[in-house]
């Protein structure tokens, strides 16, 4: 076995704060009666990738073999979601860290380090994302740091600012939780810049930055990124048409309950589904109150049922 180190190097002490303004976590296991700390990674099994990229620069402090989890059920979509997750040997090197981040036992941020492009590219592949606009070919440059405090989300929106410019804010999403999101060109530009030479092999963040015109302009132009632009091109497909206009100038806006695809029109700016998602064949049972066979499926209620949509007058129902 390899001997354990006695500290973190420069890159791994950034990537464990990256991570900790993400998804990981520093805990101590007081039912073992332990008193040092360990660090811990969750992720889904769809960043496979970049899970074992973080491996890799700890693996001289873990011990235990990489767990593989099938039992997050995701209601939104109707599936399971599988995950993986590692963790570190206890260790007095993570406690130090856990002092930091955890002084009373509730994570903060910590004000022991300065935003790198190493820390920045972790925290975005963690918990940051480039969306754009519904209506308008523009970028949104979002940070989710909803289980921060104000004060924490205040001291990180300053380090953006000192690094980026004052055309960043902090938006209320809920009660006492908050976000930190920019739509300034120059900002995304440079911070896509910046991060884009130490990125995690999680290039599907930067899908949106390849479809966006701001970066066709000569001033903002990325063409450098060419490992990348295979990749993001296969990601990109073209919309079905809309049932209002028949345009297919669209975007995709998210999701209908359970998953099926929301597109929204630039022409007409209404909201519509695929027309497969529309008409489902005749295998769906009719609509015991019209009759009808024209209906969707509708997700599931609570006792795990099968719903379904009839198209024609609008209700929803299932097979008693």
């Amino acid at each position: 076995m390899n001997e354990v180190p006695t500290e973190l190097t420069e890159l791994q002490e950034e990537i464990l704060n990256g991570h900790m303004l993400g998804d990981g976590c520093l805990r101590i296991n007081k039912k073992s009666k332990c008193i040092n700390a360990q660090f811990t990674v969750h992720r889904q099994t769809a960043d496979i990738d970049y899970f074992w990229w973080t491996v890799k620069h700890f693996e001289n402090y873990i011990y235990e073999p990489v767990q593989y989890n099938n039992d997050v059920y995701n209601k939104n979509l109707d599936k399971i979601i599988y995950s993986v997750r590692f963790q570190t040997k206890a260790s007095p090197i993570f406690t130090e860290y856990y002092n930091k981040w955890y002084p009373e036992g509730k994570k903060i941020v910590s004000r022991d380090f300065k935003l790198t492009p190493l820390i920045l590219a972790v925290w975005f592949c963690d918990d940051g994302s480039l969306s754009k606009s519904r209506l308008y070919d523009s970028l949104k440059l979002r940070f989710s740091t909803d289980g921060f405090s104000y004060d924490d989300v205040v001291w990180l929106h300053q380090q953006l600012c000192d690094l980026y410019g004052e055309n960043i804010h902090i938006y209320p999403v809920r009660p006492n939780q908050f976000c930190i999101q920019s739509s300034n060109k120059d900002i995304i530009y440079n911070f896509v810049e910046d991060i884009y030479p130490v990125m995690p092999p999680m290039e599907r963040k930067l899908i949106r930055a390849k479809e966006s015109a701001i970066f066709n302009d000569k001033k903002y132009n990325i063409n450098y990124i060419v490992p990348v632009i295979n990749f993001l091109e296969k990601e990109i497909r073209e919309y079905p048409p809309c049932k209002h206009c028949g345009s297919t100038s669209a975007l995709q806006d998210g999701y209908y309950k359970k998953g099926v695809a929301k597109y929204l029109c630039k022409d007409c700016n209404k909201h519509y589904m695929a027309p497969e998602d529309y008409y489902i064949s005749e295998s769906n049972p009719p609509c015991y109150r019209c009759g009808s066979n024209n209906s969707i499926k509708n997700g599931r209620n609570k006792q795990g049922d099968q719903l379904y949509r009839c198209n024609e007058c609008n209700k929803q129902y299932h097979i008693k």
